[in-house]
């Protein structure tokens, strides 16, 4: 959806997002509060990937895929706003 907003946007698109601070929300979904940094720095990590437009994979330590496309892609990667 991110890559869609993007290309229909015509580019006009920033990605606003944030770790979350709020324990309870992570133990509800049984995630380790204490790695939602190192898991936000990979799903970023994950996001450029996926928005070169190309066939891609990813083995990290929080998120496992195999090759998968994005597509549309956007024309060039959007910003990325990190919200503390």
């Amino acid at each position: 959806m991110r890559s869609t907003a993007a290309v229909l946007s015509g580019g006009r698109f920033a990605l606003g997002c944030g770790a979350g601070w709020i324990r309870e929300e992570y133990e509800a979904l049984g995630v380790d509060f204490a790695s939602r940094g190192r898991r936000y720095d990979e799903a970023i990590e994950i996001l450029h990937k996926l928005w070169s437009g190309e066939m891609v994979e990813h083995h990290g330590d929080h998120f496992d895929f195999d090759r998968v496309q994005m597509c549309p892609a956007p024309a060039e990667p959007p910003p990325i706003w990190i919200c503390l």
